[in-house]
């Protein structure tokens, strides 16, 4: 079964991401009328417009123009509960600054990443209502410098701006790299094709990566900020 990995992001004061995944199967074909030449037409004119790396290049470029944003998240996952969603709310400001909230019951994680500290803490409902100091949340502090080589679960954040980048599923993104698949230098058999995506022209690029010995296959729409809207592998 093939998976396909999907999500939009808007660009603007605050910026949305919808992650989802599922089973992805071709649609049977259908009958094209005059709206589908002209889209296909369109299509085929941006595809014309940039090589691979050309393409690849303006993708991670726009992604790294991000500076700051605001952004919610739902990551679906499964534990010993059953099916579960885990909503995420994160801050992204200036100099490495970001906020991240998420979600669990009642409860409350947050992650801050200051400088010079990152901050974590679990608030329970209620506890910072509470005038007695000795029963709000105890809060843990890293510093920043010793954060990139730690393994401590509780600052682990993960950067939505790796989504769609890798398809990987987002709490594990923490572990992954903005370039790590998109202009690897890896890669085998790159091939591109025209396509739309609702209504809009997109470029499907395929590849082999010889390393996990894996295909794979991403749609990048370039009138939507350039974002990658779909992987297959």
């Amino acid at each position: 079964m093939i998976k396909s990995y999907w999500a939009m992001i808007v660009l603007g004061a605050c910026v949305q991401i919808f992650i989802a995944s599922s089973a992805f199967a071709d649609e049977p074909a259908r009958k094209s009328n005059a709206s589908d030449t002209a889209q296909f037409k369109a299509a085929d004119a941006v595809a014309k417009a940039f090589t691979i790396p050309e393409l690849e290049e303006r993708i991670l470029a726009a992604r790294r123009s991000i500076k700051t944003a605001e952004m919610e998240i739902e990551s679906d996952y499964t534990d010993q509960r059953g099916q579960r969603i885990a909503p995420f709310h994160i801050w992204l400001g200036t100099e490495g600054r970001v906020r991240s909230e998420r979600k669990d019951g009642n409860d409350l994680y947050v992650v801050i990443y200051g400088d010079p500290f990152a901050f974590e803490y679990v608030r329970h409902p209620g506890q910072m209502e509470n005038l007695d100091r000795a029963k709000r949340p105890g809060i843990m502090a890293m510093p920043m410098a010793e954060l990139e080589g730690s393994k401590d679960p509780r600052f682990i954040f993960c950067n939505p701006l790796r989504l769609m980048l890798v398809p990987s599923v987002f709490t594990i993104l923490h572990a992954r790299k903005l370039d790590e698949i998109i202009s690897a230098s890896d890669r085998t058999q790159l091939e591109s094709r025209n396509s739309t995506w609702n209504g809009e022209p997109s470029i499907i690029v395929s590849f082999y990566r010889p390393r996990t010995d894996n295909h794979f296959e991403y749609e990048v729409v370039p009138s939507q900020g350039f974002n990658i809207v779909r992987w297959r592998c």
